[in-house]
């Protein structure tokens, strides 16, 4: 179940603005659901989704040879 949060719709807003978004919290409070939600909204194509939690994704960042992140 989602619980709905106030900061949705300052999130969505800045969205549409093209700037960069940093969530922050403790832990297992919802951002990552919330980004999720979020995520789905951005209407373009270009768009990538990275869970440092997720081993696969961390490599990404052990990597010297940053044009790894063009190939995502």
């Amino acid at each position: 179940m989602f619980y709905p949060r106030k900061l949705l719709k300052t999130l969505e807003y800045h969205i549409s603005t093209g700037e960069i978004i940093v969530l922050t919290g403790m832990r297992r409070v919802g951002k990552t659901t919330l980004f999720l939600l979020l995520f789905e909204k951005i209407p373009s194509s270009n768009k990538v989704f990275i869970d440092l939690e997720n081993p696969l994704d961390q490599r990404i960042f052990e990597e010297k040879n940053t044009s790894i992140f063009l190939q995502i």
